[in-house]
Parts: structure tokens; C-alpha cells; sequence
């Protein structure tokens, strides 16, 4: 628990360690004020009955009541710097604790990500976020509480001993019973913690517009939602169960406890009844014990939120524990465009026992243009995928200028390297300049330079009409935003990548929503005006691959063929069938291959 709490603090002072530490000492002067407050009013009764008797002034009564008076602005302050705090840290804690979770998931690279036990656990620390703060206050809220217990314990023991074991006996089993069931609880959480992942992205389809038309124009809000509650029912029901024993105990306990109270007045009535002690004391006593008992309440209360919070946060360190299956090196890449060999290459997914790639063997000359061409499934997205580092190979190697890709500097090679997946991203929350401006965020924004990639693109005269120009918002959700077709988005992602302007270029399927004139007018641009780069095609048209230095098809994660357009077609292998089988049935600017 020590560790997990010292984790803890360090993301706890990424926000502030000042208000950390006022936070702690507020929290231990509120703790101990039942146990002054009593004292002052048993004081107060006290003297007030023996200035009566003695028929002395009121204002002997002035420093006591002025010192009361501090006391209770002080407490005050305590109060409202606790509040303050708690309204100070959470939002900023929000931010703070998915700010690292993002600053790790890039650390672990996507192969981790993509691994159903680290969703489980991204999912669970994206609940638990608030649990830092809260963490923080149970602790501190221990302290206060023990320091209560002491002075209350100290006071009782001069007044009425006996009463102090009679409240101990029932700390122990409250403990127990407690940590049981949370436990039993924390269980349920991760069993179900796929489940809630599967109702929150039902509940996300139904709530996103873009998803939702499909969902209501076919009828099937009912369904969803039917699926949505069945997913949580199960998951409420199951602790709704635990919890309902649970509180059968605790009702038992406040019984128990209401019957220790009752004795502990009965023996301070009898002791003043025997002149043993006095009203003002009688007052101090039984408030002492009604705050004693409720410290061990909240002594109770705090050790199995303290308890329960460590097992969720542990669970999280966990996830940061996590280390990436490629680490990171200094090493550069010292030839630009440089030379790429896959040597001997195999991969299968995690988790699976089929290659998607077999002692696959392929050299990609400095500077050259190639495109890759097979039938769905033959393993090229999954070699993009592996050139990326987006996954480590299972068997061979990938060369870099003759250098294991895994021994490069990750950073380094991303920075030179520019990538356009057919599943692009869409940033509606950004306008059309950052939407472009992504592709190279480290250089300096130059608005011509962006233009000049949206017109490689196909992309700048519709932007031109937009009503904002390069400054319109990319989605209606926003005031004064659009939304672009299918094939204008693609066309802004291909002038993200233009931006990019890396020395190796890959692009997969980078055109599938484009018509067949812009797509040849973007490729135009890619064969004849980037110079001394590399650039991969991954592409079904042939309007995309036919002016490329090199066509390679795959078949079955295998190089079966590899040439220029013309050398295939005299081939007369499999390349060329596709060829003549599209050009009969749709003509040159068709379909090649079916991707």
C-alpha cells in the first residue's frame, strides 16, 4: 500500500505540492475539533456554573470565549481551504492523471495498447482517476482521526476508563468484515470490467451522431438500448447482491455501537450522581464518547476506502509498470531516404498461431517508388504495420541502412517517416489549417506551405469555399462548422501527409473514396514532383501503381511477383490477369486488385 501511496503523491504534486501540504495540516486541525469543541463547552459550562455561584462578572468569561472565537475561525479556514482544494484538484487532476496515462500508452506503442488486458486496465484507471485526490484526503483523514482517538482516549482515561475497551471490542470485526467485501466487490469490478468496455462503446454509438443514423434509420435504437441495459444489469445486480449482505452487517454494528453509547451514558450519569465529576465534565465525557465512537467509525470507514482505493490504483501502477515490447535507443538513421531490407521476415499476431508474413525476403532501394499490390489478406498492411514499428516481427529482421529497425531511435524514425493509413484519422474538433498542420507539428506553422499541400491534394479549392476558408471548423457539432464528404476528408489527410514531407513516404490505400480523376491528379504529384524520397504504395487502382518504379505483389504474406508495370504484363502471371480481368470489366481507371 506504501508504494502505491508514494505513486500516489508524485502525480498528486504534478498539480501542486504546496496546496498538497496546507490540504494535509487543514485536514488534521478538522479532525481533532470535536474533541477541542467538547473540551471548550465542558470548560465553558463549567465556569460559567462557578461564576454564577460565586457571583463573579461576565467578563471573566471574555478570554475564554475570545480563544473560542479564534478557534472556530481558524477551523473555519481549515474548512474552506479542504473545500478549496478539493474544487482546485480535481479538474486539474483530471487533466493531469490522463495527461501521463497518454504520455505512457505512446511509451508502450500500439501493440501493448491493442492487448485486451491493457484496454481492461485503461478503462479501469479512466474510472479511477478521481481515486488520487480521494486517496489523499483518506489518508490524511487517518492521521486526523488517530490524533483525535488519542486525545479522546487520554481525556476518557482520567474520567471514565472503562468505556474505552467496550468501544475497541467492535473495531476489529467492522475492519474485517469490511475488507471482505470489498474485496468481493473489487473482484466483480475486473470480471466485469470487458463487459462495461462492450455497454460504454454501445452507449457511444447511440450517442454519436455519425453512428447513430445508421442505428435509427434501421430501427434498431431499441435493440441497442436493450443491449446496453442488459450489459449493466448484470453488473449492477452482481454488487447490488454483495452489497445488500454487506449492509446487514453494518446495521448490526450500528446496533451494537447504539448499545455501547447507552452504557457509557449511564456510567457518566452515575459518576455525577456521585459527585465524582462535574456538569461541565459530564458534558465533555459524552461527547467525548459519541466523537470517540464515530472516530472509530471513521477510522473504519477510512482504512477500507484507504484499503479498496489501494488494490484500484495498484491495479493502475500496473498499467505503468507495463514495459514496451520495443524500447526505445539514441541510435539515428544516418542516411537519408535510406536503404530498407526485410530479411528472412515472419509475423503472426498475438494471440494467434497463423503468419501473416513468411520468410518474406524484400529490399527497397534509397529513393525508390514502389507500389504493393495483392488480394485482401495477402499481408500488406500488416508489412506497413511492421516498418511503422507499430508491431515487432516474430521471426527476421527489418535493415535500415543495414541497421536493425528495433535499434533505431524511435522518435527519429518517426520523425522521417510520413504515414497515410487507409483508416485515417478525422479531427473535427480541429480546423482546416491543424487538421493539415498535424502532419509535421514539431516545424513551424507556414500557411503557404500548407496551401501548397491541400492543392497537392486536390483539397484547396473546396477549402476556398468553406466559410471560414483554412480557419472552418471540421464538424457541425461546432458553431460555424462543417462537415466534409467522405472524399474530402481523405483529400485533407493526403495534404496532412504532403505537409509531412518525410524522406520515406508510405501510403495505404491512401484514395479509396477519391474518384478516379483527383486520384490521378494526387499521384501525378506523388511520382513526378517528390524528389529523393521514398514512397510505398499500397494500392488496388491502376491508376495508383502504374507509374511506379516497382510493382510487388504479394500473395499469402509472400513476394511472388516483383517489376515494373510492363515486365508484369509480359509476365503473364498473376498480376497480369488482374490486370486484363479489370481492364475488361471497368477499364484502366478501375479496380487492380481487390484490397
Amino acid at each position: 500500500m506504501l508504494k502505491v501511496f508514494i505513486w500516489n503523491l508524485s502525480v498528486l504534486s504534478k498539480v501542486s505540492r504546496k496546496l498538497l501540504s496546507l490540504t494535509f495540516v487543514a485536514s488534521i486541525v478538522e479532525g481533532i475539533s470535536p474533541v477541542v469543541y467538547g473540551f471548550l463547552i465542558g470548560k465553558l459550562v463549567d465556569t460559567v456554573i462557578k461564576l454564577t455561584q460565586e457571583l463573579k462578572p461576565f467578563t471573566e468569561l471574555l478570554p475564554l470565549i475570545i480563544f473560542m472565537f479564534l478557534y472556530y475561525c481558524i477551523v473555519g479556514f481549515m474548512r474552506i481551504l479542504s473545500n478549496y482544494s478539493e474544487i482546485y484538484f480535481k479538474p486539474q487532476l483530471h487533466t493531469v492523471a490522463l495527461q501521463i496515462l497518454f504520455e505512457k500508452l505512446k511509451s508502450l506503442g500500439v501493440e501493448q495498447t491493442e492487448k485486451p488486458e491493457i484496454q481492461n486496465k485503461i478503462n479501469r484507471y479512466k474510472d479511477n482517476t478521481g481515486l488520487f485526490f480521494s486517496q489523499f484526503i483518506n489518508f490524511t483523514a487517518l492521521f486526523a482521526n488517530l490524533a483525535a482517538i488519542i486525545s479522546s482516549v487520554i481525556a476518557l482515561l482520567s474520567l471514565l476508563p472503562l468505556i474505552i475497551p467496550l468501544i475497541l471490542v467492535l473495531l476489529l470485526p467492522k475492519i474485517f468484515t469490511n475488507r471482505y467485501y470489498l474485496k468481493k466487490v473489487w473482484e466483480e469490478d475486473k470480471r466485469f470490467t470487458p463487459q462495461i468496455r462492450m455497454a460504454n462503446e454501445v452507449g457511444g454509438k447511440l450517442s454519436d451522431p455519425n453512428s447513430f443514423k445508421e442505428i435509427y434509420l434501421s430501427n434498431a435504437t431499441t435493440f441497442f438500448i436493450n443491449k446496453y441495459k442488459f450489459l449493466r444489469d448484470s453488473y449492477v445486480f452482481t454488487l447490488k447482491r454483495i452489497r445488500h449482505r454487506w449492509y446487514i452487517f453494518m446495521l448490526i454494528f450500528r446496533i451494537l455501537d447504539s448499545g455501547i453509547i447507552t452504557i457509557g451514558l449511564i456510567m457518566a450519569l452515575h459518576k455525577i450522581m456521585n459527585n465524582e465529576i462535574s456538569i461541565g465534565q459530564l458534558t465533555f465525557v459524552l461527547t467525548t464518547i459519541v466523537t470517540l465512537r464515530g472516530m472509530f467509525d471513521s477510522i473504519v470507514y477510512t482504512v477500507t476506502n484507504l484499503s479498496e482505493g489501494a488494490q484500484r490504483l495498484a491495479d493502475s501502477k500496473e498499467l505503468f509498470n507495463t514495459e514496451p515490447i520495443i524500447n526505445n535507443t539514441d541510435v539515428k538513421v544516418e542516411s537519408l531516404p535510406p536503404l530498407i531490407e526485410f530479411r528472412n521476415l515472419s509475423f503472426k499476431y498475438p494471440d494467434s498461431n497463423r503468419f501473416v508474413i513468411k520468410n518474406l525476403s524484400l529490399e527497397l532501394k534509397a529513393g525508390e517508388k514502389v507500389a504493393i499490390v495483392g488480394h485482401n489478406g495477402a499481408g500488406k498492411t500488416t508489412l506497413i504495420k511492421l516498418l511503422t514499428r507499430i508491431y515487432k516481427p516474430t521471426e527476421g529482421e527489418i535493415l535500415i541502412n543495414g541497421v536493425n529497425l528495433n535499434e533505431l531511435s524511435k522518435d527519429d524514425w518517426y520523425k522521417n517517416v510520413g504515414v497515410l493509413f487507409q483508416d485515417f484519422n478525422t479531427y473535427g474538433f480541429l480546423n482546416v489549417e491543424d487538421n493539415v498542420f498535424t502532419g509535421d507539428i514539431k516545424s513551424k506553422k507556414n500557411e503557404a506551405q500548407i496551401k501548397k499541400a491541400l492543392k497537392d491534394a486536390d483539397a484547396l479549392d473546396f477549402v476556398e469555399e468553406y466559410p471560414d476558408k483554412l480557419n472552418t471548423i471540421l464538424s457541425e457539432k461546432y458553431e460555424n462548422g462543417i462537415r466534409p464528404s467522405t472524399g474530402q476528408w481523405q483529400k485533407i489527410a493526403i495534404a496532412r501527409f504532403f505537409y509531412r514531407n518525410s524522406p520515406v513516404l508510405i501510403l495505404d490505400e491512401p484514395t479509396a473514396s477519391i474518384d478516379a480523376v483527383s486520384e490521378a491528379a494526387i499521384f501525378d504529384n506523388i511520382y513526378e514532383f517528390i524528389k529523393n524520397k521514398s514512397v510505398i504504395i499500397v494500392s488496388h487502382r491502376f491508376s495508383t501503381v502504374r507509374k511506379a518504379d516497382r510493382i510487388i505483389v504479394m500473395d499469402h504474406g509472400e513476394v511472388v511477383e516483383s517489376g515494373t508495370h510492363s515486365e508484369l504484363l509480359q509476365l503473364g502471371r498473376y498480376y497480369a490477369n488482374a490486370f486484363n480481368l479489370q481492364a475488361k470489366g471497368y477499364g484502366d481507371e478501375s479496380d487492380l486488385i481487390e484490397n
